[in-house]
């Protein structure tokens, strides 16, 4: 987007007791005043004018202009005096004045024609149709405006500027520059001359004579804000980023309410990503000139930008309320709509308002493969979403039922440990065993389905493989739960010749064999000498011993693996 560089507000008319010497296009912040309106009289459009006048009036001392209100009395009042025969430029030139400040460039263009057509030497309508005409792409129209203007007034060296200033935005530079020679001929210290000659040569791209010609301006007055404006472009085009900031923001200090500077600013802040800056701008901007068709969808990008999206849309709505096809307020829209409100009907619509104003814009295919894109994704997405629940479900069931299990296990495998904590020959393997289980305790905490399965997994692998081979009593019925409980198994008892084997019967004396270098001749149950025994290698009197480390087992078998 090009950067505007000054331009004169349009003049407002002074009429009726110098009802209308208030600020051009003054907006504030505060709420509207009340207005005191006369009533309303089919024979006389004065009454409808005037409550024009005041409508406007009312908008002084920071309160809010309320436009739109302003316009339907002065389109009362023109009507009025049309019925009655009795038009007046000044009622046509204020209802110009006020569509131009709403935006309605079609319908003011209208009026100030119409203005020119009752006084053709009315130079506030002259001049503000030319700043349409250049405003719309229509500079050579405006420079003959002007040039028709200075026949009328030829020594008016601000008719004669402005003739140069449309020259040069008409592409006539050696012309403008020229004119301006005229003007600073006759009054060197012209600062309005300086500043449109660096406009020129801005527009020529002679940025060098663009930054001298500004300079000169400065020197007659370096409060002038259109004077840092120009600068700040010149800096801007010469690739110094940071130096036209800041010309901007001086434009800006000096006049807050400098229409060029503040969207300049705020386009740059758009760029950088300050949205809150660029709102800022733009809304200044629009404060004072509520049309803006630029700061409307300047501010409408910052909106985006900062994750307001119903108020992006509201301003590009307020836009093409009044220029429905525009193609920039269009677009913008429908993405905004269809990306990040995710309302792809109203996007469709906005495209096919789109698509019957410019069916063979390239742009529309763009946007539309741009939508399409999204749809796919989106679905793409979706079908993504519904996968990644399902299996969270499954996962879900499969945890429930893995959680169950493993509290199963636990169950059963400490029952187990308990047990037959005294028939296992070696402790540390209990050990094993416990800390098998402790690890399915923490896979429970952590509620973490791979975790806890392989925690089950090793516990599971531990008694089935090592803990049930069936010596000790122990069935992999009785860890799963296929099986009913095994009654637990007693201790040997000597008296009863008794044995801690699997079967718990009764020895047979006879069939046991003796210990080698047993003590005192006594039968041995199954010990190997010195398994246990005292001091002279005889197990102590009473229980028979327990099965050593040693390699030594009960009934003679081999001991468990360890793991």
């Amino acid at each position: 987007m090009d950067f505007p560089m000054f331009r004169p507000a349009p003049a407002l008319l002074l009429a009726l007791v110098a009802a209308m010497a208030l600020p051009a296009c003054k907006t504030g912040t505060g709420g509207t005043k009340k207005v005191v309106t006369e009533e309303v009289n089919q024979a006389d459009p004065g009454p409808s004018y005037r409550n024009g006048l005041a409508t406007l009036k009312a908008g002084e001392g920071g309160g809010k202009t309320d436009y739109e209100a302003a316009l339907r009395h002065f389109e009362e009042a023109v009507q009025i005096a049309e019925t009655n025969g009795s038009p007046t430029a000044r009622y046509y030139y204020n209802a110009a004045w006020t569509a131009e400040r709403l935006g309605q460039d079609s319908k003011a263009e209208g009026w100030y024609r119409k203005a020119l057509g009752v006084d053709a030497g009315m130079g506030q309508a002259s001049q503000n149709l030319a700043y349409l005409y250049i405003r719309n792409g229509r500079a050579a129209e405006a420079a003959d405006l002007f040039r028709q203007a200075l026949e009328r007034d030829p020594n008016s060296l601000t008719i004669k500027n402005n003739y140069a200033a449309a020259l040069g935005e008409a592409g006539q530079y050696d012309q403008a520059v020229s004119t301006v020679h005229q003007i600073l001929a006759q009054d060197a210290e012209n600062v309005q001359a300086y500043k449109t000659l660096s406009r020129i040569y801005f527009l020529q791209g002679n940025h060098k004579m663009s930054r001298l010609a500004s300079g000169d301006a400065l020197k007659k007055n370096d409060k002038d804000a259109d004077v840092h404006n120009n600068i700040a472009l010149t800096f801007l085009k010469e690739g110094n980023e940071g130096a036209a900031v800041e010309e901007f923001k001086k434009a800006i200090e000096l006049d807050a309410g400098n229409v060029e500077a503040n969207l300049n600013l705020g386009f740059l802040a758009l760029d950088s990503g300050d949205y809150q800056l660029a709102g800022k701008c733009f809304n200044t901007v629009i404060g004072v000139d509520p049309g803006s068709t630029d700061a409307h969808i300047g501010l409408a990008v910052a909106y985006r930008g900062n994750q307001s999206f119903d108020e992006a849309v509201a301003e590009y709505d307020r836009v093409l309320a009044v220029d429905p096809k525009n193609k920039t307020a269009l677009l913008n829209k429908a993405i905004v709509q269809n990306n990040f409100l995710d309302d792809q009907k109203s996007a469709d619509k906005t495209l096919a308002d789109f698509e019957r104003f410019y069916p063979s814009d390239p742009a529309l295919a763009e946007v539309k493969a741009k939508i399409d894109r999204r749809k796919s994704e989106k679905d793409e997405a979706a079908r993504m979403q519904a996968e990644m629940e399902r299996l969270e479900k499954e996962r879900a069931e499969r945890y429930t039922a893995q959680s169950a299990l493993a509290t199963k296990r636990i169950g059963t495998a400490s029952a187990m440990l308990e047990k037959y904590r005294t028939l296992v020959p070696d402790e540390s393997f209990n050990e094993v065993l416990q800390q098998y289980i402790d690890g399915v305790k923490d896979a429970l905490e952590v509620e973490d389905l791979d975790y806890l399965t392989e925690a089950v997994a090793y516990l599971d692998e531990f008694v089935r493989d090592q803990y049930v081979p069936g010596e000790f009593g122990a069935t992999i019925g009785e860890y799963d739960g296929t099986a009913p409980t095994a009654p637990t198994p007693q201790p040997t008892d000597p008296a009863a010749g008794t044995t801690g084997g699997d079967e718990g019967g009764a020895a047979d004396p006879a069939a046991a064999t003796p210990s080698e270098g047993a003590a005192g001749g006594d039968t041995a149950t199954g010990t190997e000498a010195g398994a246990g025994g005292s001091g002279d290698g005889s197990a102590p009197a009473g229980d028979a011993a327990p099965a050593a480390n040693d390699g030594g087992g009960t009934n003679g078998d081999a001991p468990p693996q360890q793991q």
